[in-house]
């Protein structure tokens, strides 16, 4: 996985989510659904193995907002496939329990777990407020990980707490003024957070 590689893909998508025209999001759809790994998984999974890589994690955690905020006359289709075939919940409860690994440094704990606590808020947020949060509500209540997923919003509310007012990226719609604060050179970590990181997303998707 190369940095230098992956951090302008993801701009390029966020560019190409950032519209309410739903062509594009089925032409999205269809170019992920042909591809034989989960491109979404493999975004989260390359956020757990750069843990400090922040321009990364802001621009995956956008891509994913204006999916959720999408205005048209009917719910993106990429709702969906958030949820049910990323199993964006389940990602993301892993993606909390990951980042409290004892092979993980002080900046790069404290760094992915405010990541997957501001996408944990955008999505309880786009429950309750998006365009689409009637569709959002119902899938997270069909959801198998539904009952974890209520339990652990007790400490996303308790980190929304602390954080309102700051430039976190917490409050829908998506904002437009994220600010790319790490250096990419500065971000490679140790193959075990990889094999960690996979082992951690496996296990969750078999509960």
């Amino acid at each position: 996985l190369c940095s230098d590689t992956w951090c302008p893909l993801m701009r390029l998508l966020v560019e190409v989510l950032d519209t309410n025209h739903m062509a594009t999001h089925q032409a999205v759809l269809a170019a992920f659904s042909s591809l034989s790994v989960n491109p979404f998984q493999l975004f989260l999974t390359y956020a757990n193995a750069r843990p400090q890589l922040t321009i990364f994690q802001n621009l995956l955690h956008r891509a994913v907002t204006y999916i959720l905020y999408t205005l048209s006359s009917s719910p993106s289709p990429l709702i969906q496939y958030l949820f049910k075939d990323v199993d964006i919940l389940g990602q993301t409860l892993a993606g909390c329990d990951l980042s409290q690994g004892d092979f993980l440094n002080g900046l790069s704990k404290r760094t992915l777990h405010g990541f997957y606590l501001n996408l944990a808020s955008s999505i309880r947020c786009a429950s309750e407020s998006s365009p689409n949060a009637e569709l959002i509500s119902s899938l997270i209540q069909a959801s198998n990980n539904a009952s974890r997923w209520e339990t652990f919003l007790k400490d996303v509310r308790e980190y929304e707490e602390k954080n309102r007012g700051d430039d976190t990226g917490i409050t829908p719609p998506p904002a437009s003024n994220i600010v790319d604060t790490a250096k990419i050179d500065a971000c490679d970590m140790p193959d075990q957070m990889v094999s960690n990181a996979t082992q951690v997303r496996f296990r969750h998707q078999k509960i």
